[in-house]
């Protein structure tokens, strides 16, 4: 399976994972990992009934909490700190030479 993704990869033959749904997941998938279990669990048990309905309703509640919520981690709090560090890590590194003129033998 690996080398079969690896070989697709290669020849930019992903298109299924470009797909907005997918990529939206990817870029929230650290802060919705942090978020969902402590927030999720703390809604299903206070919306949810013992019934099927209520945990139903809030499952969903609570999944669409978890995806609200770990957007805005990500968008302003992940994102803006990410391009911080990055402009810092520039700044600090040191200033690199340019490379060498090839030496032109005509």
């Amino acid at each position: 399976m690996y080398a079969a993704l690896l070989h697709y990869a290669a020849r930019q033959q992903l298109r299924p994972l470009q797909w907005p749904p997918l990529v939206f997941f990817g870029v929230i998938s650290y802060p919705l990992y942090l978020l969902h279990q402590k927030i999720g669990w703390t809604i299903v048990q206070h919306l949810g009934d013992e019934t099927t309905a209520g945990r139903a309703l809030g499952t969903v509640v609570a999944f669409l909490t978890s995806v609200a919520l770990a957007w805005g981690l990500h968008r302003w709090i992940e994102d803006p700190w990410r391009l911080r560090l990055r402009d810092w890590a520039r700044r600090l590194a040191p200033a690199r030479a340019p490379a060498p003129a090839a030496a032109n033998h005509a």
